[in-house]
C-alpha cells in the first residue's frame, strides 16, 4: 500500500500541472534551475535507501528494518529544512499524508508487534 500511494502521488504530481499565479510560477521556474544542495543529495540517497529497505522488509531482513527505521523518518525531517519550493494540491497533500501514515504503521509493525519476532530470528 505504501508503494502504491507513493506511485499515485508521483503520477499525480507529474500529470497535473499546477495552476500558479504568474509571479509564483516565475519563482518556481527559477528555483528549479538551481543546483541541488547537499541536503537534497542526502535526502535523495536516504530515500533510495529507504525504498530498498522497504523491499528487504518483505523477507524480514533485520538490517533492512533498521535502515528503513533510520532513513524514512530522516527523509521526512530533512524536507522541513530544505530550500526547495514546492506547490502541491490538496490531493497530493492527502496522498502524501497517507503514505507517511503507512510508513509509520510499517515501522510500528516491524518493531512493536508480534511480527518483530520474525526480524530478530532472521538476524
Amino acid at each position: 500500500m505504501s508503494w502504491l500511494t507513493l506511485v499515485i502521488t508521483l503520477l499525480h504530481a507529474i500529470l497535473s500541472p499546477p495552476d500558479l499565479p504568474p509571479l509564483l510560477a516565475e519563482y518556481e521556474a527559477h528555483t528549479q534551475k538551481m543546483a541541488l544542495t547537499a541536503l537534497d543529495w542526502i535526502a535523495s540517497v536516504l530515500a533510495v535507501a529507504g525504498l530498498a529497505a522497504s523491499v528487504s522488509l518483505l523477507i524480514f531482513s533485520n538490517i533492512g528494518r533498521w535502515v528503513y527505521a533510520v532513513s524514512m523518518p530522516a527523509v521526512y525531517l530533512l524536507g522541513f529544512f530544505g530550500t526547495d519550493f514546492f506547490v502541491s494540491s490538496s490531493a497530493q497533500d492527502a496522498l502524501f499524508a497517507v503514505e507517511a501514515m503507512l510508513t509509520g504503521m510499517i515501522l510500528c509493525l516491524s518493531f512493536f508487534s508480534d511480527v518483530s519476532q520474525n526480524f530478530t530470528r532472521s538476524a
